[in-house]
């Protein structure tokens, strides 16, 4: 979730045109970008806690989630138009990821790494993201078209972050056997 965020962040501009043909709608995407940790987080938190009997939980966290969503729509919409929609969205996931996070920490007695889970990785991705969007406003750094341009961007990010969180120690040998695992065939 952290490599798409800054992905979206630094070349919303660049989505923007690919997707829509101008930048009215970049300010949004990056704006949303910030999102996608905790949507990405609440998800795996809630599958978790699924899968280890707190299903009562999940259940609870998500009725008080759409009642605050339902009851800030109300309020909010009307008022802000879409303004309040981005405002409903970003309370709903904080606080919705929030409980879901904390009682996964809670009840599987996880030691919360923020350094390593978090911090490091975002360090990670401001790099790549920094020397991409530098070389795709250089004319020498130029393509043939826009998508070729977004998917050299994004997947040079993305290599450059793996690496960079190799040589962090975000990810050791035993991360990289497992993604090995995942594009080999087993016998």
């Amino acid at each position: 979730a952290i490599p798409v965020t800054g992905v979206f962040l630094f070349f919303a501009n660049d989505f923007s045109r690919l997707i829509y043909g101008d930048t009215a709608s970049a300010k949004y995407i990056a704006l949303m970008a910030l999102v996608i940790p905790l949507m990405y987080l609440d998800h795996v938190a809630d599958g978790m806690l699924k899968g280890l009997n707190e299903q009562l939980s999940y259940l609870s966290y998500n009725m008080i989630d759409s009642c605050i969503r339902v009851v800030l729509i109300i309020f909010l919409l009307p008022v802000c138009g879409l303004w309040g929609l981005i405002i409903v969205i970003f309370v709903s996931e904080i606080l919705n990821s929030t409980l879901s996070i904390a009682r996964l920490v809670k009840v599987a007695k996880l030691k919360f790494l923020a350094g390593k889970w978090i911090l490091r990785p975002a360090v990670c991705v401001v790099l790549p993201c920094l020397i991409f969007h530098l070389l795709s406003t250089q004319t020498f750094f130029c393509f043939p078209n826009l998508f070729l341009q977004v998917l050299t961007e994004a997947g040079g990010v993305l290599l450059m972050y793996l690496i960079l969180l190799r040589i962090t120690g975000c990810i050791g040998r035993e991360d990289l056997a497992w993604l090995r695992s995942i594009f080999t065939k087993r016998r």
